[in-house]
C-alpha cells in the first residue's frame, strides 16, 4: 500500500478534487439543460415571480462554475470553497431537502470534504520568535483535518443495512463500520479511507448505472444527480488518503508511545 500511495502521489489530489466537486459540475449541466424546471421549481417554492427565479437560478449555476473552476486550478482554492460552502447552504434553503437521512448526511459529507480542501491550503504557522524552529503543529490545520474526515464519513450511517438477519448484510455492516471508527480516530487511516472508497464506488456502480438509462426519462437524472453525490464523498475520502490524519490522531501519536 506504500508503494501504491507513493506512485499516486502526483495525481491523487487531481482525482480527488475532480471527485469531489462532481456533483457542483453536475448540479451546472443540470441547471443548463433543464433551465425551465430548475426555474419553475424555484419560482413555485417561493413564489417569487419569474425574473427572480430565473435570477436565483443563474447566480447557482455561476457561483458554482467560477468556485468549481478555482478548486480545479488550484488558484485561490479557499475562496472557492467558501463560496462552495454558500452554495451547499443556498440549496439546502432554497429547495427545501427535507428530513431525508440520506440528503441530510450527503450535505454534511460534502461540507466536510469542503473542510478538507481547506486544510491542503494551511500552510504552517510561523514561530513568534525568529530563529527559533518550529514544533510542527498546525493547530488550525490539525482541527480542520479532523472535522472534515468526521464529517465525510458520517457518510456511510446512511448506507448501513437495517436487515441484521442476513449474515452478509451484518458482516457488510461491521466492516463498514469498523473502517468508518479507524478513519474517525485517525488509525491506519490512508488504508482504512482507501478500502472505503473501494467499497463505496464499487456501490455507487451498481446502484446508480445513470449510463445504462434513457436519458429522456427522469430516472436518468435521479440516478445522475445519485452518481455524482457519491463521487463527492469519494473525492473527501480521496482527500484524507491524500493528506493523512493530520495531528489529532492515533497515527501520528503512536510515534510517542
Amino acid at each position: 500500500m506504500d508503494q501504491v500511495f507513493r506512485r499516486s502521489k502526483a495525481i491523487l489530489p487531481t482525482i480527488a478534487r475532480w471527485c469531489l466537486v462532481s456533483t457542483f459540475i453536475e448540479d451546472v449541466l443540470h441547471t443548463w439543460f433543464r433551465w425551465s424546471v430548475v426555474r419553475d421549481t424555484l419560482e413555485t417554492r417561493w413564489a417569487c415571480g419569474d425574473v427572480l427565479a430565473n435570477l436565483l437560478a443563474a447566480i447557482n449555476m455561476l457561483s458554482q462554475l467560477i468556485a468549481s473552476g478555482l478548486v480545479l486550478t488550484r488558484y485561490h482554492v479557499s475562496i472557492g470553497c467558501y463560496v462552495l460552502f454558500g452554495v451547499v447552504v443556498y440549496q439546502t434553503v432554497a429547495y427545501g431537502i427535507g428530513w431525508e437521512l440520506r440528503i441530510w448526511v450527503n450535505t454534511i459529507s460534502r461540507c466536510g470534504a469542503l473542510l478538507l480542501l481547506l486544510a491542503e491550503c494551511q500552510t504552517e504557522a510561523p514561530t513568534l520568535l525568529a530563529g527559533v524552529p518550529s514544533d510542527g503543529h498546525n493547530r488550525h490545520k490539525a482541527y480542520l483535518l479532523l472535522t472534515g474526515r468526521i464529517l465525510t464519513v458520517l457518510y456511510f450511517v446512511a448506507y448501513l443495512y437495517a436487515d441484521l438477519q442476513n449474515i452478509y448484510y451484518l458482516m457488510q455492516d461491521i466492516i463498514v463500520v469498523v473502517l468508518v471508527a479507524a478513519v474517525t480516530i485517525g488509525y491506519k487511516t490512508k488504508l482504512s479511507a482507501l478500502l472505503l472508497v473501494m467499497w463505496l464506488m464499487a456501490i455507487n456502480c451498481y446502484y446508480n448505472h445513470f449510463w445504462t438509462i434513457d436519458s429522456n426519462i427522469l430516472t436518468y437524472y435521479r440516478m445522475m444527480k445519485s452518481f455524482s453525490r457519491v463521487m463527492s464523498a469519494i473525492g473527501g475520502l480521496l482527500m484524507i488518503v491524500v493528506l493523512g490524519p493530520g495531528d489529532l490522531s492515533v497515527d501520528n501519536n503512536k510515534k510517542n508511545w
